[in-house]
């Protein structure tokens, strides 16, 4: 998607033309998602790293793997957000008094709070969401693709309002405003998922320790009636942060077992997985994948990774080997030409959820029926059927 300040030359017309001239949907498809992808601001490509240790010194795969061991050690507590949690709310003309004086006014807001795991970006600590007001009973948490601009989402958040549904677009760390603009070395976004091995381990926890603050935030107003909605990179959080939900209900409900009372088990009663794809190791490994280039570089030529021991590096980061925790409907809309999330791989989703006997009954796919990629699924004809169908299972469910 371009940036939010330049307007795209190209159209769906143009996708279309790019179809006929390559005589092939998934040919066309690709080469007109690539004319999209060079309007972004993109990722130069970085020589693959193991991390830099407190003193500033490059990490070795031991001292990674040690520290991976003490991670894994602490994990799911170490991604939980505190009972007491201070969270606040603010609008255009600064702090607002009350949730429910969102609510009564209909007024957009910015919810904020520390987030329980720290980087050593001071400003990438607060994390922030967008709040699109609707009721007081239901609820959907919204998680964007990689290096989305702030607010891509509001048009879904407030159409989700207009049905009764209080949305909140979460901000992933290191975009929008949780980027420091001093750190000229990275784009927004981009230190979430990159060629840095111990940084993406902890980005990718923040960003779920994150999302379970702002369920967090929600039980606390009263919430029961939860639903996620992630696309792209955000599916894969939308994963993630569901598989490790049920503990953390627990987790609350010893803290203050009044609380949870009511909440789901799982927290939230369904999930949209958007543009989403299979495992971790294929997204990264695979050449014809235009978007991994950045991060197979240095993994797989600079470090020499297989896609086998990428996963074991990134417990927290593939989502296809925790989806046997998920029980709650989930449905899957994606495109056939896809040259991001490629077929091939995207097409296995069901097989993975089928290994739980109870996910995988309450697993539906949708294809969007005209030609689109994952870039190009932005124009409104491919975007119009993503957005009903988005929402007709969030109505049907939550």
């Amino acid at each position: 998607m371009p940036n939010a300040k330049e307007k795209s030359p190209y159209s769906y017309i143009d996708l279309i033309k790019d179809i006929v001239a390559q005589r092939s949907a998934e040919r066309g498809v690709r080469v007109h998602d690539l004319k999209l992808q060079s309007l972004r601001k993109r990722p130069t490509i970085k020589k693959g790293t193991w991390g830099t240790t407190e003193t500033g010194l490059p990490m070795t795969r031991a001292e990674y793997e040690r520290r991976l061991g003490d991670f894994k050690k602490r994990l799911p507590a170490v991604l939980f957000p505190p009972t007491d949690t201070v969270f606040s709310l603010t609008d255009g003309t600064g702090p607002v008094a009350s949730f429910p004086e969102i609510l009564r006014e209909k007024r957009d807001a910015q919810l904020t709070f520390s987030s329980a795991v720290p980087s050593p970006f001071e400003i990438n600590n607060t994390a922030r969401a967008f709040v699109y007001p609707g009721g007081a009973e239901k609820a959907v948490v919204i998680l964007p693709n990689l290096r989305a601009e702030p607010r891509a989402f509001a048009r879904l958040g407030r159409l989700l309002s207009r049905f009764g549904y209080t949305s909140l677009e979460v901000v992933h760390p290191y975009h929008g405003v949780r980027h420091d603009p001093a750190d000229t070395t990275m784009v927004p976004g981009e230190r979430l998922f990159s060629s840095n091995v111990h940084e993406t381990l902890w980005s990718f926890s923040q960003g779920i320790s994150d999302i379970l603050g702002i369920l967090l935030f929600l039980i606390k107003h009263g919430y029961k009636r939860i639903g996620i909605v992630g696309t792209s990179i955000g599916s894969t959080l939308t994963v993630m942060s569901l598989s490790f939900a049920k503990d953390y209900r627990a987790h609350l409900a010893r803290e203050n077992p009044d609380l949870v009372e009511g909440v789901p088990e799982g927290i939230c009663l369904a999930a949209v997985i958007n543009l989403s794809g299979g495992y971790l190791r294929d997204f990264i490994t695979d050449p014809d994948n235009i978007e991994a280039t950045f991060v197979r570089k240095g993994l797989v030529e600079d470090l020499g990774l297989s896609g086998h021991e990428i996963e074991q590096l990134w417990p927290v980061a593939d989502p296809m080997r925790f989806v046997d925790k998920i029980t709650m409907p989930v449905l899957s809309v994606k495109t056939r030409q896809d040259p991001v999330l490629l077929y091939r791989y995207s097409s296995m989703q069901r097989e993975f959820f089928a290994k739980n006997a109870v996910g995988g009954k309450n697993f539906t796919e949708f294809y969007i029926p005209v030609p689109a990629g994952h870039y190009s699924a932005t124009y409104f004809l491919p975007k119009m059927f993503l957005g009903i169908a988005d929402l007709l299972f969030i109505l049907r469910h939550v």
